[in-house]
Formats: structure tokens, sequence, C-alpha cells
């Protein structure tokens, strides 16, 4: 097993206080054995989530036929769902989010997405902007009902960073492929003012 697999999830999540005021996750079993204590349920083709005993839900990312995982319209849109289920469910009590793909966690915004909207109107680039912010602001208002803890392994970049940054609590593996960034801070603009 890869020295970067480090996530453990138990029966039971336990937040504490760590060295100088820093948060610290308890963390008890490995996610492996989750299967047979688990009901796991799979939301359209990026999303599952698998709820143990004890409350907590493991949702992780797998966007298909990607190397990487991406926010796209599709992955936001799964998320939706997928949050409105968690809110609803008594029975979830705090939430680990994490990519299925080995050394990824959500490296930005799909850009083949973004490239495809070329010169839309307005209203529809607005729209595309609204849909990934709507996702954020409601994943950030679920924190004080139900935390969730970002386990960041791999590239987090862009809208990946952002989603780990909504979340209430973040823990990234120690490997040199997990790198946190606002690449897009660095694009070009063109602003056109009429």
């Amino acid at each position: 097993a890869s020295s970067a697999r480090w996530i453990e999830v138990g029966s039971s999540l336990q937040f504490g206080q760590g060295p100088a005021g820093m948060m610290r996750l308890r963390l008890a079993r490995p996610v492996g054995s989750l299967a047979s204590r688990v009901t796991g349920q799979r939301f359209a083709s990026s999303l599952s989530m698998d709820v143990n005993a004890s409350g907590i839900a493991v949702v992780k990312i797998d966007c298909p036929n990607a190397k990487q995982n991406t926010m796209s319209k599709e992955l936001l849109e799964e998320f939706e769902v997928l949050s409105n289920k968690i809110q609803a469910d008594p029975k979830v009590r705090a939430v680990v989010l994490m990519s299925s793909k080995p050394g990824s966690f959500v490296a930005g915004a799909d850009i083949k997405q973004i490239a495809a909207l070329g010169d839309a109107p307005a209203e529809v680039l607005a729209q595309a902007s609204g849909m990934g912010q709507a996702a954020l602001d409601k994943l950030a208002e679920m924190q004080s009902s139900k935390p969730w803890v970002a386990a960041i392994d791999g590239p987090c970049l862009g809208g990946g960073l952002e989603i780990a940054l909504a979340c209430s609590h973040r823990v990234a593996s120690s490997s040199p492929k997990t790198i946190l960034g606002l690449p897009e801070v660095r694009w070009p603009l063109s602003l056109s003012l009429m």
C-alpha cells in the first residue's frame, strides 16, 4: 500500500485540540475495513457515499474516464443531490470527503467545459459560475450541523481547494503530489468595459 493512502475512518470521528491550537482528527480504522459495516450508495457516476453505524459518511469523488477529478457541471449537479440527501438524513452526523483516485483530490474546474463556453452570452457565463458558487455556499452552510472533513491526497487546486476550504476541517497527506493552490490567479483576464 502506498504511504500516501493515510486516511483511516473508524466507528467514531472525534475532533480535539492538537499542537499550537490546530484541530486534530482522530481516525481509527482503515477505509477498506468499512466495507462490511456500511451501506454504499452510488450517485450518478462521479460520487459514492458509505455511511457507517456511527453516522460518519465517507463521500468519494471519482470522475469517470478522467485521470484527475475536476469540477464539472455534472459533478456539481451530483453534489447538489448528495448534499441534499446528507442534510436530510438524521443518521449522518459528519462527512469525510475524499477521492477514489490515488494521488488526486480535485484538480480544479473542467477546462474543456470552460473552453466550450467560448463567447457565450454573459447570462450563460453567470449561470455557470453561479452553479459552482451555489454548491460551495451550500457546503459551507452545512458545516454547523454536519461537519465535513476534506481528506486531501494529491492536487487540490482552484475549485478543488475552494471545496476543501468550504469544509470545517482539512487533512492532507504528506505525498509530494499533494499541492494546494489557486492557479487561476495567474491567468490573464481580458475585461471589456462598456
